[in-house]
C-alpha cells in the first residue's frame, strides 16, 4: 500500500486510511538541520527545519499532506513544493469543532481525494473511523500502564512513535501485545512521569528514565 506521510499528528489518519493510503507521520531523521538552513528563514521554527532537511534525503512517500495551520505551515508548505513537485498537498483543518466545522473538513476531504486522483468511498472511511477509535484505545490503554508504573517510559514512547509511523493494524497488533506483557510484569516501580510529545529526542528520554 503507498505511504501517504503525514507532517502533523493533527491531521486524522483516517482520511488516508479511507483514500487507499497506509498512514505515516513524518519525523526528523536525524540529519543535520544545517541542510534546510538556506531554504528557510534563520528564525524559522527549528523542528520544521529539521523536517524539510530529513524530506531532503528520504524520499519514501508517494504524497505528504502539510496541514496549514498558520503561517509557519503555509511557508513550509511552499518550500516544500519546490523540494518535492507534484507530491505535496495541502489540507486547511477547520478550527471549529461543531457541525459546521464538520461540513468543512467533509468538503476538504473530498477536495482532497479529487487533488490525490483517488475515489472518495463512505464505506471506506466509515472503517477507517472503526479502526482508527480501536487504534486510540489501545495507546490509551498503553499509557494507563505507564502512568501506572507498569511500563517504562522509554518503552512507551517506542510505542507511541510505532502507532504514529506504522500501519493501524501493525499497531494495533504491537500496542496489544505489548500492554499484555506489561500486565504480567510484577507489580509496579515508582518513578517520575516525563510528559512530552514523539518529537522528544528519545536519547533524553532514556536518560530521565
Amino acid at each position: 500500500m503507498a505511504k501517504l506521510g503525514l507532517i502533523s499528528p493533527a491531521i486524522p489518519f483516517e482520511l488516508a486510511l479511507a483514500l487507499g493510503y497506509s498512514p505515516s507521520l513524518i519525523l526528523p531523521s536525524g540529519v543535520p538541520i544545517s541542510r534546510a538552513e538556506g531554504l528557510l528563514p534563520r528564525n524559522f521554527c527549528a523542528y520544521l527545519k529539521l523536517l524539510a532537511a530529513s524530506l531532503l534525503q528520504d524520499n519514501r512517500w508517494e504524497a505528504i499532506l502539510v496541514p496549514l495551520e498558520d503561517e509557519s505551515p503555509r511557508r513550509f508548505f511552499e518550500v516544500l513544493e519546490e523540494m518535492l513537485p507534484g507530491r505535496i498537498f495541502a489540507l486547511e483543518l477547520p478550527l471549529r469543532k461543531d457541525e459546521a466545522g464538520a461540513r468543512r473538513l467533509a468538503h476538504l476531504f473530498r477536495a482532497l481525494a479529487d487533488q490525490l486522483g483517488r475515489e472518495f468511498n463512505p464505506d471506506a472511511l466509515e472503517e477507517a473511523i472503526v479502526l482508527g477509535n480501536e487504534l486510540r484505545r489501545a495507546v490509551k490503554e498503553a499509557r494507563d500502564l505507564w502512568v501506572s508504573g507498569l511500563m517504562d517510559s522509554l518503552f512507551f514512547w517506542d510505542l507511541r512513535v510505532k502507532a504514529l509511523t506504522s500501519s493501524p493494524p501493525e499497531a494495533i497488533s504491537l500496542l496489544r501485545g505489548a500492554c499484555a506483557e506489561s500486565r504480567r510484569s510484577s507489580g509496579s516501580k515508582p518513578g517520575i512521569m516525563l510528559s512530552g510529545g514523539v518529537t522528544v529526542k528519545r536519547a533524553l528520554v532514556e536518560l530521565v528514565e
